[in-house]
């Protein structure tokens, strides 16, 4: 993430200096405050004009440019829309900043944020935090493979500076800007790995990256190899990847920043590095994207690496199940059966359906820790893009307390998340006639039947599973993401472990 200097300042929206300055609005503000009022006489009544003009109503996400003549300290204004009053809150903060920012990016240099009525604010280090971590996120690109010639010209934010007049300004608000900061560099890095094609980031990268994040104070990596694996009695993780070049791995990282002794909370990351569905192929137009199907591993990766960076009085386990599913003549087929590391056993029907075995063996293991709560977080199932579109991700889980704790962190960073429910119905669809179950249990409920497959190789173990194959890639720009790997999640659950007890 490029260096961009950030600040705190008691300077009035007329006094700063610099070259753009965004003022979020709320579209039933009609009377402008005080000290835009004062900057907008110095510019003959420039911004009272266009709104009263009709050009511009504060709606959410709207944003208008004005340029102001060159004797005045900054060379535009820009106006971002936050919506209505009654629904102005840290959200459609974020969504006003980040809009904002967009087009701040396009001229580029030092930029002034101001927020109209800013004062009404009671957690002023969450408004600070909600402020950068907007202009961060917004500012992310990945053009790692645009040669010179073609990529993206661009001018880049130098500065950016909250514009708090009138206020205290304590030293602690410092922290929550470099939060922030620390935050979105794991998004960045979470979204760079997703974005990487698979002949750049393989199964032996991923142990690459955990082994830098180990060389951190408190934390302890470990790379379970095929040998080790087989030892062990991952058969599930090995059999997936038995089709491709690529070893498979299992890695565990352990942080401990909480008491002595304490529960560990587990995260379990799917981590498939290309999934091409095995014997059971995919189609050519839905394999280009399976480069994204180590989204949940990267989820996990990165939001334990902001945890250890922040210092986050907890202790931690992240367990990645890294594969390549790949088809050969060595790769598992449908009718195998497979002993999993739990002793239970699985028949198989899809190779395709792979994530759900190696989470199997991941999530078995996950117990050796004698966790105070699991959770497991993959791109499952396009079931759950057939139940919640592309806004928000599937929790399923039987702890109420964990559902809630998880959609607490969904409302504070508005990553979206839904329950699905676990009803025993579903149970008879990935019941086997020859092993215990099924590794898929057809069309009907499939993110459920999967989550319930899930369920079984976790018992006696507070739990819950995140299916996030629906909102991993953003097919679009929104104004926090650009076209390609969305990074979701990865805030939840910071959020969620900051405010774990």
């Amino acid at each position: 993430m490029k260096k961009i200097k950030t600040s705190l300042s008691k300077k009035a929206p007329d006094e700063y200096l610099g070259d753009n300055l965004m003022i979020i609005l709320r579209g039933a503000s009609k009377e402008l405050d005080e000290y835009i009022d004062t900057l907008d006489s110095r510019i003959s009544n420039l911004i009272s004009d266009h709104i009263s003009d009709g050009n511009f109503s504060g709606a959410e996400g709207e944003t208008t440019v004005l340029t102001l003549p060159a004797e005045l300290p900054f060379r535009r204004i820009i106006l971002a829309g936050a919506g209505n009053d009654n629904s102005f809150n840290n959200n459609s903060l974020r969504k006003a900043v980040s809009s904002g920012i967009r087009q701040a990016e396009r001229f580029g240099g030092k930029s002034g944020i101001y927020i109209s009525g800013f004062q009404q604010f009671t957690d002023s280090a969450k408004m600070v935090f909600t402020v950068f971590e907007a202009s961060f996120l917004a500012l992310y690109r990945f053009d790692l493979y645009k040669s010179t010639i073609n990529k993206t010209p661009k001018k880049s934010i130098s500065a950016i500076s909250l514009l708090l007049p009138g206020k205290k300004i304590p030293a602690s608000l410092s922290k929550s800007i470099d939060e922030a900061r620390t935050i979105c560099e794991a998004v960045y890095f979470g979204r760079d790995i997703i974005n990487l094609p698979a002949n750049d980031f393989n199964t032996g990268d991923f142990a690459a990256e955990a082994r830098k994040i180990g060389r951190k104070a408190n934390v302890k990596t470990t790379v379970y190899k095929e040998a080790q694996l087989k030892r062990m009695g991952m058969n599930a993780v090995l059999s997936v990847g038995r089709g491709s070049e690529n070893p498979s791995m299992l890695i565990t990282m352990e942080y401990n920043g909480g008491k002595q002794n304490g529960k560990p909370l587990v995260m379990v990351g799917k981590g498939v590095t290309f999934d091409s569905g095995g014997l059971s192929l995919k189609s050519a137009a839905n394999m280009v994207e399976m480069k994204q199907d180590m989204g949940g591993a990267g989820v996990v990766m990165s939001a334990f690496k902001a945890a250890v960076e922040l210092q986050l009085k907890i202790n931690l386990v992240a367990i990645i199940a890294t594969v390549e599913n790949m088809p050969s003549g060595s790769a598992y087929r449908p009718s195998d059966v497979i002993k999993t590391h739990s002793g239970l056993t699985v028949e198989i029907i899809n190779t395709d359906a792979e994530g759900r075995l190696i989470l199997a063996d991941a999530l078995s293991y996950s117990k050796k820790f004698k966790p105070s709560a699991v959770i497991d977080v993959a791109t499952l199932t396009g079931a759950s893009k057939v139940a919640l579109g592309t806004v928000g991700c599937a929790v399923m889980s039987f702890h109420k307390d964990l559902i809630e704790k998880i959609y607490h962190a969904s409302e504070n960073t508005d990553e979206k998340a839904w329950e699905l429910p676990l009803w025993d119905e579903f149970n008879k669809q990935i019941k086997s006639d020859i092993a215990d179950f099924k590794n898929s249990g057809g069309r009907e409920g499939g993110a459920i039947t999967a989550g319930l497959f899930l369920s079984k190789f976790i018992e006696g173990e507070k739990w819950a599973h995140i299916d996030m194959a629906n909102v991993d890639y953003a097919y679009s720009e929104t104004p926090i993401t650009r076209k390609g790997a969305s990074g979701f999640g990865i805030r939840l659950l910071v959020d969620f472990l900051k405010n774990w007890k």
